[in-house]
């Protein structure tokens, strides 16, 4: 393979980790408070598109058992204040569709995504999603937990599992719309990142197994903690081990910037907020590209607004 060909390769691998890490990032998931609503980041700090209302919440964005089949973008609007698109509108939105048809889909590579806790229907809905878009199945699709056994699910709406199982939900099956020939696997991890150094011993020893069994890619992470709430900065240095393999492996990792602009949660509860500029964690280490700023916005003609 030339180097201008696995630069394509990566780029479709890379879009289709980052469609799942940057494009709805989950405030609530890992964290049991209710987020910050608007009257905290009002609407006339940026300015949307004419005719595009101010997102809601992602609490009140994601809801089970809301439609019985795939809803339109227009009833997503009307009923969560976002639009929402198909597999198909978001890979011509990013101009996949002539990398597609120089074959380069991510076949013969591998994606793997970090989440805490998975999802135990993430097999079934994965095969949904599939089915509903005329998505093929992905060569292989691995589940595994080599950071220890998940504990039982709870799935409490609006609880830490019921987060990360929507956030795994969003990151598995966009990683597959955007790299449909990649091989996937779900690495769970079983301790709940929430602020400070929370869930990243475990993701270390997961990603660093991952790395060594796996020879992924990419590896997609949907997650980050603001730099503010770790002890120190030796409490980041001593979690580093994963992407300083991966950089000597030529693995490609990616983090999500955060929920807030330019600033993040001040606390594990998630309800107050820097009234300074701050960042996250992984994705602000040198070595992780961060992914951030990825809300999307169609015209009737599928061109980007």
């Amino acid at each position: 393979m030339t180097t201008g060909q696995r630069t394509r390769l990566t780029a479709v691998l890379a879009v289709g980790a980052l469609l799942g890490v940057g494009a709805c990032t989950n405030p609530t998931a890992g964290r049991t408070s209710t987020p910050v609503t608007s009257t905290t980041q009002p609407p006339s700090a940026y300015k949307l598109p004419a005719g595009v209302v101010h997102p809601a919440p992602f609490s009140r964005q994601f809801r089970p058992a809301q439609f019985e089949v795939a809803p339109s973008t227009a009833q997503c609007e009307a009923s969560y204040a976002v639009a929402c698109y198909s597999p198909h509108q978001l890979q011509v939105a990013y101009g996949m569709e002539p990398l597609y048809s120089d074959h380069f889909n991510g076949s013969g590579e591998t994606i793997v995504i970090v989440d805490c806790f998975g999802s135990p229907t993430i097999k079934a809905d994965l095969a949904k999603f599939d089915a509903t878009f005329g998505l093929p199945a992905p060569p292989s699709f691995q589940i595994v937990a080599p950071a220890g056994t998940i504990p039982p699910w709870d799935a409490v709406t609006g609880g830490p599992m019921f987060g990360w199982g929507v956030e795994t939900s969003l990151d598995v099956e966009y990683a597959h719309a955007m790299a449909p020939g990649a091989s996937l696997v779900l690495v769970e991890t079983p301790v709940n990142e929430t602020e400070g150094t929370a869930g990243f011993p475990q993701i270390e020893t997961a990603e660093e197994w991952a790395i060594d069994h796996e020879d992924p890619a990419v590896i997609s992470q949907s997650f980050g903690a603001t730099e503010g709430t770790f002890p120190g900065a030796a409490s980041i240095l001593g979690l580093r081990g994963a992407f300083s393999l991966a950089q000597e492996r030529h693995v490609t990792v990616l983090a999500a910037t955060g929920d807030y602009g330019s600033t993040e949660p001040s606390d594990v509860s998630g309800s107050t907020l820097y009234t300074r500029p701050a960042v996250d964690w992984p994705a602000s280490d040198p070595l992780v590209t961060a992914v951030g700023g990825t809300q999307l916005h169609l015209s009737d003609r599928k061109s980007v607004v």
